[in-house]
């Protein structure tokens, strides 16, 4: 490290934790499309081979995907791994919008979503939850049935004013949308 020209002002510090660099900029792109290959190139090159100046990682007359195949001496096995990773991660992210796109298009095509894609908390079999939910809503009907009643007014009477023309703008608002457009027996 003496002989090095900046050996006075700089140095090299190893963390003792390690972490994950977040990249800054353009990801980098798929290594197995044809398109992209020079950039790809040049991103591995200057993220994992050692340079100072461009002319370090590809001469003038020499294209980049040349010029990384070869100095792949110069690339570590750990960063190779890296590098395997990053095409992993690509692979694993055109795979899922793979299954994305099969999930939209058996939705569109049955106009029904399979009930294992909803959380368990959510599904529309489990007579447990039915249950709450149309006592939830039977609650509220039966406030907005009060509402309509009373003239549009609560007859809470633990509510201060504002709390009231609130609560009843909240539930006309509700009633307004149609939010138990779903129950029968209502308007």
């Amino acid at each position: 490290m003496i002989e090095h020209p900046q050996a006075k002002s700089h140095g090299i510090i190893k963390r003792i934790k390690p972490i994950v660099p977040v990249l800054l900029g353009p990801q980098i792109p798929r290594k197995d499309r044809e398109e992209t290959q020079e950039r790809y190139s040049r991103a591995i090159a200057t993220l994992f081979i050692p340079w100072r100046s461009v002319k370090d990682l590809c001469a003038v007359n020499q294209s980049w995907r040349e010029a990384l195949a070869s100095r792949q001496e110069s690339i570590s096995t750990e960063s190779k791994q890296t590098i395997e990773s990053i095409q992993l991660l690509h692979d694993c992210k055109k795979d899922r919008d793979i299954h994305l796109q099969q999930i939209i298009s058996n939705v569109q095509a049955s106009d029904e979503i399979d009930p294992r894609l909803f959380p368990r908390n959510m599904r529309a079999d489990d007579s447990d939850e039915d249950d709450d939910d149309s006592n939830e809503n039977e609650t509220y009907l039966n406030f907005l049935d009060s509402l309509a009643d009373n003239n549009q007014t609560s007859t809470i009477s633990h509510l201060s004013e504002k709390e009231q023309l609130y609560q009843d703008e909240a539930l006309r608002s509700l009633h307004k949308v149609g939010r138990f457009s779903n129950c029968t027996g209502r308007d």
